[in-house]
């Protein structure tokens, strides 16, 4: 074979690899059946817990479980910069991670159940967007 067809062959062959590589990574990750039944059964004893801080705590680290079995990777500010484009309410998730970070940083915050409520609905609908 010539020098030619032999360049042309490595082009068509990186060529390839590149659109396989660009298919892995811009194809949408979805939760396996089981993964969502856990998450499920998980929200489920979160919305049965009193205390609004621990409400918001277990609800975070129910998302970030979803987010770590999709292969999102880094802190939980890390991982939703990444899967950012999947969620449907993007600056009200941002604003309930926020409130998390309060809860666990400052002393004595309290948060009001509307606080609490809305919070726990934007870490719900990010949850059913990774779905």
């Amino acid at each position: 074979m010539t020098p030619a067809v032999w360049f042309f062959a490595a082009l068509i062959l990186i060529a390839a690899l590149v659109l396989v590589v660009a298919w892995k990574v811009g194809r949408k990750r979805a939760l396996s059946a089981a993964a969502a039944v856990r998450l499920k059964n998980e929200w489920k004893k979160v919305e049965s817990i009193k205390d609004p801080h621990r409400r918001i705590m277990d609800a975070e680290k129910i998302l970030d479980s979803a987010m770590k079995t999709l292969g999102y990777e880094g802190t939980f500010a890390e991982k939703l910069q990444s899967a950012g484009p999947r969620f449907s309410q993007l600056d009200l998730l941002w604003d309930a991670h926020r409130l998390r970070n309060r809860i666990a940083h400052e002393v004595g915050i309290a948060v009001s159940e509307s606080d609490a409520k809305r919070t726990l609905q934007a870490f719900e609908r990010a949850i059913k967007d990774l779905s």
